[in-house]
């Protein structure tokens, strides 16, 4: 999935199917739809940055990184 937002949080996190360490960027899409997906530790977007994705990586102004998830819906159940 692609998409385009703004980073309204951001903090310590686990990448569920890795159990890697990272960054959890949480983001409001123009849509009003609210997602997260994870980073790598070092690489955090400011929060209220605006921000766009696709399926490998994700960028902001100055700024390229490498996902370490897909798009999550913050509010699903864990399963």
């Amino acid at each position: 999935m692609s998409g385009t937002g703004r980073v309204v949080h951001v903090d310590a996190g686990t990448v569920p199917n890795t159990n890697e360490a990272a960054r959890r960027v949480l983001v409001d899409r123009l849509t009003g739809e609210r997602l997260l997906f994870f980073v790598p530790i070092g690489d955090d977007p400011p929060e209220g940055t605006p921000i766009a994705w696709g399926s490998r990586h994700a960028w902001w102004p100055g700024h390229r990184v490498k996902k370490l998830s897909n798009e999550i819906d913050p509010d699903a159940p864990l399963r």
